[in-house]
């Protein structure tokens, strides 16, 4: 077991990797993955994601209000679902993904509360 420190991270060089493998069959169960803000930070994770293929383009609802980041997404990767607002995806998501910048992720944090009950 890897040790933690009072916050609950864990400490450097006592990670288990049988969590690794745990996290990605837990994501790979699920059927639909909405990632909020598809911008650089969003783009990195959920691209690892879908090239590692815990993920597929198919599964994926890619949420941010502008025009050019969904239209990227779409071009990149014509099977994702894009959407404009955080109601419009996040209801019928197994899994919820963040990816804002930080002086946004206490407000989007609530929304997305809010919209899964």
């Amino acid at each position: 077991m890897p040790e933690h420190n009072e916050l609950g991270h864990c400490l450097p060089n006592t990670f288990d990797c049988k969590f690794l493998f745990t996290a990605k069959q837990i994501l790979m169960t699920k059927r639909t993955i909405a990632l909020v803000g598809g911008g650089q930070m969003g783009r990195a994770l959920v691209g690892g994601m879908l090239r590692a293929g815990v993920a597929e383009a198919t599964g994926l609802i890619v949420i941010d209000p502008s025009d050019a980041c969904r239209d990227w997404w779409s071009g990149k990767y014509p099977n994702v679902t894009t959407e404009s607002s955080i109601g419009s995806g996040v209801g019928t998501a197994d899994v919820v993904l963040l990816a804002v910048k930080p002086h946004l992720i206490a407000r989007v944090a609530s929304e997305v509360a809010e919209l899964s009950g």
